[in-house]
């Protein structure tokens, strides 16, 4: 919300559905920020919401489009609902972006992200985190796809490296990094701040992973080490395609 008369509507709709300690979770996106996708037709970025939490817990999906409705708020599109299912989720994907449509940008191979999946409501798993996953494009996608028994005879380190320090995971990483202000200069300079962000994402993101490696006699420095030098090559052979 850019001026007060909008704040106050804002919290004057959620004080009228009784919510006092709101939360609203959305993604800017637009010129300069995301590469590979173009959502908007000009030099501007734009906000869209994608959920609502009060107090400590999300609102229904349903409930979350009527909120930002009377807000005026606009929210990422819905594109699909139904039974849950790998065919279902892959068939949303390596389309056109439905939000760039909406922003009057058509263009071919123009193709989206990928999609959120979540329940309505929201559930959380046994550990008690919430259940929400991406499910993304070829093109953004941070793990490596590899057909069945298409086994790489690789040390368990350099297997993890392979498998998830993916020219995806670098876009995402350079899309922080440049969101909080850290200068990037496209070029391999740029190791010096990526290796901690891209890091710090596997820690959070294939802790499991990362464990397992460990576990298959792999140390926390070896693994960091094969994620450094996968890293390198993956942002190398990124430069060089934008240069040619």
């Amino acid at each position: 919300m850019s001026n007060p008369r909008e704040r106050q509507r804002m919290f004057d709709v959620f004080t009228s559905h009784g919510f006092s300690d709101v939360t609203v979770f959305g993604e800017a996106f637009g010129a300069g920020i995301q590469k590979g996708v173009r959502y908007v037709p000009g030099d501007e970025v734009l906000f869209r919401a994608f959920d609502i939490m009060v107090a400590e817990n999300f609102v229904t999906y349903d409930l979350f489009s009527a909120l930002c409705d009377e807000i005026a708020l606009p929210r990422v599109p819905e594109i699909w609902r139904g039974e849950p299912s790998l065919a279902a989720f892959d068939a949303l994907l390596e389309q056109d972006s439905a939000e760039a449509k909406r922003n009057g940008v058509i263009a071919e191979g123009n193709v989206s992200e990928g999609v959120v999946v979540r329940s309505n409501p929201l559930l959380r798993d046994v550990f008690g985190q919430w259940l929400i996953i991406k499910h993304k494009s070829d093109k953004f996608a941070e793990v490596v796809k590899r057909a069945p028994g298409n086994k790489v005879d690789v040390g368990p380190a350099q297997a993890f490296a392979e498998m998830f320090v993916v020219e995806g995971r670098v876009h995402n990483a350079l899309g922080r990094l440049r969101d909080r202000g850290v200068a990037v200069e496209n070029d391999m300079a740029d190791m010096r701040v990526l290796v901690p962000e891209v890091i710090a994402d596997l820690l959070k993101e294939c802790s499991t992973e990362w464990q397992q490696a460990i576990a298959a006699g792999m140390s926390d420095k070896q693994i960091r080490a094969a994620v450094t030098k996968n890293l390198g090559t993956v942002y190398r052979h990124m430069l060089i395609a934008r240069v040619t």
